[in-house]
């Protein structure tokens, strides 16, 4: 899911070259939300989280 959800953010023609960071994680964040699963455990805590965040726990997930 990650690798994805980076995938489409990085493919996003609407943003195109004039992505900023702050855009391209809000985005990443605003995907990897709506891909979350409804069965997950606390699942509406972890949407509710900021993008900062979430790109925090998916940037750990890469290194570690």
């Amino acid at each position: 899911m990650l690798s994805a959800v980076y995938q489409q953010a990085t493919l996003n023609a609407g943003v195109g070259v004039d992505q900023t960071l702050q855009t391209f994680d809000e985005d990443v964040a605003d995907r990897f939300r709506r891909r979350l699963p409804s069965e997950m455990s606390h699942v509406a805590r972890r949407r509710a989280r900021s993008p900062p965040a979430i790109m925090k726990e998916l940037q750990y997930g890469i290194i570690h």
